[in-house]
């Protein structure tokens, strides 16, 4: 991760009225939506219903709501003139949502009893919380690390011809356990894997901390990385995405790191992509937005830009929602946000960062282009430890409240609520995928996102940055309805395409 900037709230108030709900209120986590048989009955409608119901997700600043649940009557109606609205005009896929593997997050997890911890992976990665997707896991140390020292997976250099003899994921016993507990819930998760650093005897520097790649080094590099993926499919664990480097710009003595140029990075793309199965694909960049384009368009011009199917950006510096659409227009390549995280700040609050994220990350970026978000550590200790090298303090997904006890409470952060109200209904498996659709606004306060799945589940995300209430008429999936968004408010509305 890079140099951190206070997550500041994005001004964008709106409100909607709960005049017509059937009101019936209830925590997520005790209820979900199931959209299968409603999509099946659905596909045999000749005509549609002039009413249905939809589903309301609501998580506020204050507190007073988190995931909470109720029901709405969505009507039947010929007029154009809504709020806010939505097309079937496709933006972008939607592929996931979803939180870094690191190793403290593993450490603080494994050292849960399994029950206390498998009650926080159901809640992360399926309906009966926030129904994430994809984990992102380090190849090697990153700054986030229980152990005294940083290491790689091939510290000890091999004899010539074979330099990678004593390659090994040894450090990475209780990711992989991790890892492993989450598959078993969510059988289709996706991994995505990233180095902070190559071996320091692969690099100039000598060290892992800092320098970059030495010459003639980068077929080498490559086939350290196709190495660990091979090592996690043999773990039963399919790398699904891999970048080359994490903030390839970033050179810290801190923690690992490298810089590695485009000209470095287009080298290592040619020598790794034929190592790779065709079930890995590449992403390009995985740094600030600042010198997204730039560095995107370096790689273009090097022809090498076909070997990444994407282009992972941070979110620490520069502008998200202004990055997302010029690198959609520019190179015609999906955009995921693959690392940002709540720290300690001035005037942090939950309502700030909640609407930051909802802002910059989980839901109006998506209206832009973004295909992905996925937060820095999945779950740390309350002073953000363990880390090794990081002077911020960061929070995870998920703050485990006790050091010192296998059955510790455990508190989820704004991020954990940020995501969960796009993530959850929109159920994004490898059977059921996701599209963002153009939305509109004709309020300026109001910032939305709208969504059409595979098994027919139209989802529309508002946010609400103000300090009081407003009525505001939606239209989307064919259907309108009112409601009072909650100050400081994030609510997302589901209901079946066609009716049912």
């Amino acid at each position: 991760m890079a140099a951190l900037i206070p997550l500041m709230s994005c001004g964008l108030p709106v409100s909607v009225n709960s005049s017509s709900p059937q009101s019936q209120s209830s925590s997520l986590e005790t209820s979900s939506t199931s959209s299968n048989s409603a999509s099946d009955s659905s596909s045999s409608q000749v005509s549609y219903p002039k009413t249905q119901t939809a589903t309301v997700l609501e998580t506020d600043g204050a507190k007073d709501l988190l995931l909470s649940k109720n029901y709405v009557t969505a009507s039947k109606s010929p007029t154009e003139n809504y709020d806010v609205s939505s097309s079937d005009k496709e933006i972008a896929s939607v592929r996931f949502f979803g939180a870094a593997l690191t190793h403290s997050s593993a450490h603080v997890l494994m050292k849960l009893s399994k029950s206390r911890r498998g009650e926080i992976i159901k809640k992360l990665f399926t309906s009966e919380g926030a129904n994430l997707n994809i984990v992102r896991i380090p190849i090697g140390a990153s700054d986030f690390i229980s152990e005294d020292d940083f290491f790689s997976c091939a510290d000890k250099k091999g004899p010539d011809g074979n330099l990678l003899k004593y390659f090994n994921i040894d450090h990475d016993a209780e990711v992989i356990e991790v890892a492993k507990e989450i598959k078993a819930v969510k059988p289709n998760v996706k991994i995505l894997a990233t180095p902070w650093s190559a071996p320091a005897w692969m690099k100039d520097s000598g060290s892992l901390c800092g320098g970059s790649l030495k010459d003639g080094y980068e077929d080498v590099f490559a086939q350290y990385l196709s190495n660990f993926v091979s090592a996690y499919e043999y773990e039963g664990l399919g790398i699904d995405y891999l970048t080359l480097q994490n903030e390839p710009q970033n050179s810290t003595t801190s923690y690992p790191s490298m810089k590695m140029t485009s000209t470095i990075a287009s080298k290592v793309a040619v020598d790794l992509n034929p190592l790779l199965p065709t079930t890995t694909s590449l992403l390009a960049y995985d740094h600030n937005c600042d010198n997204a384009v730039s560095y995107v368009e370096s790689l273009e011009n090097d022809y090498s830009l076909d070997y990444f199917s994407g282009i992972a950006i941070h979110g620490y510096s520069g502008g998200i929602v202004d990055t997302v659409p010029t690198l959609r227009s520019e190179f015609g390549k999906e955009v995921y946000l693959t690392e940002l995280t709540e720290y300690s700040y001035s005037g942090k609050t939950f309502s700030n960062d909640l609407m930051w994220s909802a802002s910059n990350a989980t839901v109006y970026p998506y209206s832009l282009g973004l295909s992905g978000t996925i937060y820095w550590n999945m779950a740390l200790y309350s002073d953000g430890t363990p880390n090794k090298g990081q002077d911020s303090v960061c929070y995870g997904v998920v703050t485990i409240d006790s050091k010192d006890d296998e059955d510790s409470t455990y508190t989820f952060n704004p991020s954990f609520y940020s995501m969960a109200q796009v993530a959850n209904m929109l159920n994004i498996s490898n059977s059921n995928s996701a599209i963002a659709l153009e939305t509109n606004s004709n309020i300026s306060d109001v910032k939305a996102a709208s969504f059409l799945t595979d098994e027919g589940t139209y989802e529309m995300v508002l946010v609400n940055d103000g300090v009081a209430k407003e009525d505001v008429s939606i239209g989307f999936g064919g259907y309108s309805l009112s409601y009072d968004l909650q100050e400081n408010s994030i609510t997302s509305f589901a209901l079946m395409k066609g009716g049912g």
